[in-house]
């Protein structure tokens, strides 16, 4: 397998951009500075690259609080990113990773309702 059959063949990410806007991009760059062959040529060669680069899916980022008890008081505890959050200070979302967050859950070794 070549380098760029490596890199076409890469598992999806989170981290999409528009395809359409990169080679966009390109373009306008090739008309304004690209003045000999080998750099028109070269530019092409990255446009190909760019066209032919597999499709990937962005994955939603989501995450659950989960309950944690101490012996002083109960909070819920981010499962991505392990920030912890009082009771009254739950949201939708981390803001510590900014994932979006679904129903809490109890951690493993609490028996306690949420």
């Amino acid at each position: 397998m070549t380098n760029e059959e490596a890199i076409i063949e890469q598992e999806p990410c989170d981290d999409c951009i528009s395809r359409q806007a990169v080679l966009d991009g390109l373009a306008s760059i090739a008309k304004v500075k690209a003045r000999s062959d080998a750099q028109k040529s070269l530019m092409g060669r990255v446009m190909f690259f760019v066209e032919h680069l597999s499709s990937v899916t962005p994955e939603e980022k989501t995450a659950k609080w989960i309950r944690q008890t101490d012996d002083y008081h109960d909070y819920y505890e981010c499962e991505r990113c392990g920030i912890a959050v009082g009771l009254d200070d739950i949201k939708n979302y981390c803001p510590n990773c900014g994932r979006r967050m679904v129903e809490p859950q109890e951690s493993e070794d609490n028996d306690g309702s949420i």
